[in-house]
């Protein structure tokens, strides 16, 4: 069961990646950025294994991971790795606190606003999305992911610095009493390296 999942997780972000390919034109410029941040879920207070789970404010090792596309008139299309961790208590009787992971791999597109410098920006994304949950009887699942975003860019010769909310909802679908849901809202500031 689980091989089918990692299959389909891989798949998915086969097909993304292809599908960049059919998108970016040869005369995009490109763009690899990479933010950290902080997550708060959006039910802090959540039912695991029958039990009610109070989770952290905020996530912790919160890391993206994107490429981008970028075309004329301040389109880009681009592919996006997320992961972001809560703690919750109480856990297990042997542990006293779990965790919860979230993973997703998105496919982005955003449009840039403004001049060549400060170009603010909005954007949505879409992907597979997949959640562990340790301290608990929870399997791994597999699910959407949605993304919508808004933020400003600071470019610099090569170089970007950017500042980002955005809203994370998670398609997750578990047992009654068992529904562990990382929807959430993020705030992440990062550096872009472009070429």
């Amino acid at each position: 069961m689980k091989r089918k999942r990692v299959a389909r997780f891989g798949i998915a972000g086969l097909v993304l990646a292809s599908s960049m390919a059919v998108i970016a034109p040869a005369h995009a410029d490109g763009a690899v950025l990479l933010r950290v941040g902080s997550v708060q879920l959006w039910d802090e207070l959540q039912q695991l294994d029958g039990n009610p789970r109070a989770f952290e404010d905020s996530s912790s090792r919160t890391f993206s991971v994107a490429w981008e596309a970028r075309k004329r008139r301040g389109a880009a299309f681009g592919i996006e790795y997320l992961i972001y961790r809560h703690d919750f208590t109480p856990g297990t009787l042997i542990t006293s606190q779990g965790q919860a992971k979230t993973q997703a791999l998105m496919f982005r597109a955003t449009k840039y606003f403004g001049g060549a410098d400060v170009r603010p920006f909005i954007g949505i994304g879409f992907g597979p999305g997949h959640t562990s949950v340790s301290g608990t009887n929870l399997d791994p699942e597999l699910n959407l992911m949605i993304q919508a975003a808004a933020g400003v860019e600071f470019r610099v010769e090569n170089f970007s610095f950017l500042v980002e909310a955005r809203g994370l909802y998670n398609d997750s679908d578990g047992e009654v009493g068992n529904e562990y849901d990382p929807s959430a809202t993020g705030y992440f500031g990062g550096i872009g390296f472009l070429f």
